[in-house]
């Protein structure tokens, strides 16, 4: 695959740069294909933060990303720190927000 300008452009900021980068795309401009080209640039570990599941699923899957890459949604990060934090084992509630609000309906 020949990178687009725009993504030659980020891979040569990759190449020489330290510094935290943060790429502005809107849908169906090539999102993860620019992160895969990436990912096979970088050398140590990386994490890939995901908008939804089904994003991280499919990167998962795709098996184009380095075996050093990490790849999370945010609310799994958030789980993670949460449940690493707490002395019990956490339990999920389908019902969550709707327990929620009946407590606060009650209090009212």
């Amino acid at each position: 695959m020949n990178p687009a300008p725009e993504q030659s452009a980020i891979l040569d900021i990759i190449a020489t740069s330290k510094s935290n980068l943060m790429i502005h795309a809107r849908a169906g401009c090539c999102k993860s294909a620019t992160l895969k080209l990436i990912d096979a640039k970088l050398s140590g570990p990386a994490l890939m933060i995901c908008f939804n599941k089904s994003i991280a699923d499919d990167a998962t899957k795709s098996g184009e990303f380095r075996s050093t890459t990490l790849i999370k949604t945010m609310n799994s990060i958030g789980h993670k720190i949460w449940a690493d934090s707490c002395t019990s084992k956490l339990v999920l509630s389908k019902t969550k927000i709707l327990d929620i609000y009946r407590d606060l309906v009650a209090d009212a």
